[in-house]
């Protein structure tokens, strides 16, 4: 009897044993199946890693070349303060120039109304002359 009650609880102890490996293949299996998402999403964050970085570089590149953009447009701008600061001087100049010569202008207009007077009045004294000579 004792060995049939040995063989039982070995026969019991194997049953669990089997069942306890079953489980265990079953755990095996769902974690290998977890492994190989994983996996997969490992993949997929690494795929969306190399576009993250490939699209930072772009950026980088982009930003670049704005830069560059923004120093050229900064220049351009600088000259062309300095092209207009220029023609604000020589506007200035030409403004003066101008207002001299309406000076000069005015002094000789003023002077062509007196001898243009003093030729009236001289004209009329002629005449008077001549009508006094004539009678």
């Amino acid at each position: 009897m004792e060995l049939q009650d040995e063989l039982q609880r070995s026969k019991r102890v194997l049953d669990e044993k089997f069942f306890e490996a079953g489980k265990l293949r079953d755990e095996s299996n769902a974690k290998g199946d977890q492994v190989v998402d994983l996996r997969s999403q490992v993949a997929e964050l690494e795929r969306d890693i190399d576009l993250v970085k490939s699209q930072r570089a772009d950026m980088f590149r982009e930003i670049t070349r704005l830069r560059e953009l923004l120093d050229m447009k900064t220049k351009e701008s600088i000259d062309q303060n300095d092209r207009a600061k220029a023609l604000e001087y020589d506007l200035q100049k030409t403004s003066i120039r101008i207002a001299e010569t309406e000076k000069v202008i005015e002094g000789r207009s003023y002077d062509i109304n007196v001898k243009s007077t003093q030729l009236h009045d001289n004209e009329k004294e002629i005449a008077r002359v001549k009508d006094l000579n004539n009678h």
